[in-house]
């Protein structure tokens, strides 16, 4: 994980807050807030390929139930290619894990942002993921 802005890593922390709080325990959640590459709290890579590096989410959690993938977002990365494929490599994740392995019973994708974005940043996956909209719990709106 690259170097975090203060924005950035309060947003993480505001949603690993709500996934300890929220998700049945005992769980398990990854937030690597570090600068450092081999820390052992590091989220795993998501969607990597023969040819491609996976993505990592801010946020990993799981328990005996669920898969909950958190991605804090600050407005320089709304409407970025980059969140594009993090997003969906984060569908197929949970795709493959809940609905042709039956691994979990659901999976989620919460997305946090600066509160003075989060509509456009709403316009911006409604736009781009029409059908799967129901994969996303934005935390402004849960909190």
């Amino acid at each position: 994980m690259s170097s975090e802005s203060a924005e950035h890593k309060e947003m993480i922390n505001e949603i690993v807050d709500y996934i300890d709080n929220t998700l049945e325990k005992p769980h398990t959640i990854l937030s690597g807030l570090t600068d450092e590459l081999e820390h052992p709290d590091r989220p795993p890579e998501i969607g990597a390929g023969e040819t491609s590096r996976g993505k990592v989410p801010d946020v990993y959690a799981i328990n005996d139930k669920a898969i909950y993938i958190g991605e804090a977002k600050t407005v320089s990365d709304i409407n970025k290619k980059h969140t594009l494929s993090q997003l969906e490599a984060y569908i197929g994740h949970i795709e493959h894990n809940v609905d042709f392995l039956g691994v979990y019973t659901f999976g989620k994708i919460i997305l946090h942002t600066n509160i003075a974005h989060i509509q456009e940043f709403k316009k911006f996956i409604k736009k781009n993921y029409k059908n799967n909209n129901d994969y996303f719990i934005y935390l402004d709106d849960v909190r």
